[in-house]
Order: structure tokens, then C-alpha cells, then sequence
């Protein structure tokens, strides 16, 4: 069991009660942003949704719970812990004190008070509210955008993406599956909708995985981009349309690496770059470029 389970699972122990979606998602993003521990390492992370901060695969993981015996669904809107596991001395000293902390302080909160305290404190989070906007949506201007996801939750990746006031999701993997929850092509199109987020499949501008295989070095890769920025000579109708659209609507092309110098999107990229005059912007992995300079010092 995942720490961020174990976790979620004591906060159900704690309350000895049912307690509601809505309020195991709220203390679980307070407990991520109010306490020292921020929920320990790969804790859950949270997005804007129609009521406030939430998380997919908080839910997600729930059900897996639910699977094991651990949780079980009074109704239709809120889990209780089954007491078939007592995960309290797996959990580290401090992080065991802040969940303790979340749930006496706002398990005797009305709900519609703790979400009322959250947007009041997190005025982003309401961008998507059902209840109320306190923040409007953030527009990116037009650029070439770019984002691998690895490293990061669905949550976190769509939050990233909402904040650059990303409007298109346009997925460049050849063949679009993940291990990783979200990151599957039907999950991760009906996610990003769901959060208006547009998502396109453009399998024609990946690179298929057999030519992955065996990439050792710098050079390995330097020859792979090269054939691949020769191969998009024969994809001009659709460098074409793609540049149109970049041009106007903050559009992102996404796959999985973090780094982009090691990443096909960072040749396509540079295509769309020069077709339209605008910047390339990697909303991940920015780093690589201090290391590559490094490198040469």
C-alpha cells in the first residue's frame, strides 16, 4: 500500500464515522498545503474542479481500497474505513500528528465551511467552482508549448496545464498507454474535458517504438531526432494545420519524457517554432538547458 493510501485510510480511521467525498478530498488538500509534512513524499495532488481542489486519482486509489476490504461506501456519496487495518504505526511520526490535526480541527466543520475557508484562502481553485468563481481562468498567449508528463500525477500535470491557461491538449505519442493512472488515451481525453481542456491524438507525429529502443547516448539520440525532423518533410499538410492552430489558441504538445532535449517534441517544436514565429515554451523539464550549458563550460 502507497503511503498517500495509508494516509487517506487513517483520516477514515480517525473520523469513526462516514465521512463525505467532498470532505476526505478537502482534508486531504489541506493536509497537502497546511501542515509540515505536505502529506509526506508523492502525496496527492489537486486540480481545479467544479467544487474546488480535487484529485482523480485520489478517487482512483479509493477504489482500490475499496477492492482490498479496506473502505467500503456507505452510499452513493461518502466511504468509511472497514477496520479490517490499523495502519497507525505505519505511518511516520509527524505526518501521523498532521493527519491527527486535520481531523480534529476540521472534522467538526460543516462541509460547505471548509470549502467556504479554502476558496477564501485559495482563490485559484475556484476557477472551475459550480458554487462560486473568486478567480477567472487563465488564457496562455499563443505560443509553442510543450509538456512531458512523467514524474507527475494526472492532477498535477492538469493543474500545470490549466495555470499556463492551456485551452488544447495535443498528445504526439505514437501509441498513447501508460502504466501510470490518467496517462492512457481514453482516461486521460476524458479528464481533460471534463476540466475543458480539448484533447487530439496526432499518432502520425510520434515516433514508433521499436525506433526507441536501445537509446544509450547523446549521439543515439541526435540521430533518431535528425531522421525524425527529416520524416516531417512528408507531414507538411499537418505542420500546416498545427501551426494554424498554435497560432491561435495557447495549444500544448505533449508525451511522456520530462526532459524535452530528450523528447521529439523538442524538434517538433522548433518546426512549429519557425513556421510561425512563435516562442517555443517547455512548461517541463527547463532544467536540461542549464545542464546542457553547463556541460560545455
Amino acid at each position: 500500500m502507497l503511503s498517500r493510501q495509508k494516509c487517506i485510510l487513517y483520516m477514515l480511521q480517525l473520523a469513526e464515522r462516514p465521512v463525505s467525498h467532498l470532505e476526505l478530498v478537502k482534508w486531504c488538500f489541506l493536509l497537502a498545503t497546511e501542515t509540515p509534512s505536505k502529506g509526506g513524499d508523492s502525496f496527492y495532488q489537486f486540480v481545479p474542479y467544479q467544487y474546488g481542489p480535487f484529485s482523480f486519482g485520489l478517487f482512483q486509489e479509493i477504489g482500490k481500497l475499496i477492492e482490498g476490504g479496506l473502505v467500503r461506501q456507505p452510499d452513493t456519496k461518502s466511504w468509511n474505513a472497514t477496520g479490517h487495518y490499523d495502519c497507525t504505526e505505519d505511518i511516520k511520526s509527524q505526518l501521523r500528528s498532521d493527519i491527527f490535526d486535520i481531523v480534529k480541527n476540521y472534522g467538526k466543520w460543516k462541509v460547505d465551511d471548509v470549502v467556504d475557508y479554502i476558496y477564501t484562502k485559495n482563490p485559484y481553485f475556484t476557477i472551475n467552482s459550480r458554487i462560486k468563481k473568486l478567480m477567472s481562468r487563465p488564457i496562455g498567449k499563443p505560443a509553442i508549448y510543450t509538456a512531458g508528463y512523467e514524474g507527475l500525477q494526472i492532477d498535477g500535470f492538469m493543474d500545470m496545464l490549466i495555470k499556463n491557461g492551456i485551452v488544447h491538449m495535443l498528445d504526439i505519442r505514437r501509441n498513447p498507454v501508460a502504466r501510470r493512472y490518467g496517462f492512457h488515451k481514453k482516461t486521460l481525453d476524458r479528464i481533460s474535458q471534463s476540466l475543458e481542456v480539448k484533447y487530439s491524438h496526432i499518432p502520425e507525429l510520434g515516433i514508433a517504438s521499436e525506433d526507441r529502443r536501445h537509446l544509450e547516448s547523446p549521439e543515439d539520440y541526435q540521430k533518431l531526432f535528425k531522421a525524425y525532423e527529416k520524416s516531417l518533410l512528408g507531414s507538411s499538410d499537418k505542420l500546416d494545420e498545427l501551426a494554424s492552430l498554435m497560432a491561435t489558441q495557447p495549444c500544448v504538445l505533449i508525451c511522456m519524457e520530462n526532459d524535452p532535449a530528450f523528447c521529439h517534441r523538442s524538434i517538433l517544436a522548433k518546426v512549429l517554432a519557425k513556421k510561425t514565429g512563435l516562442p517555443v515554451q517547455h512548461l517541463r523539464g527547463n532544467e536540461w538547458q542549464l545542464n546542457m550549458c553547463q556541460q560545455k563550460s
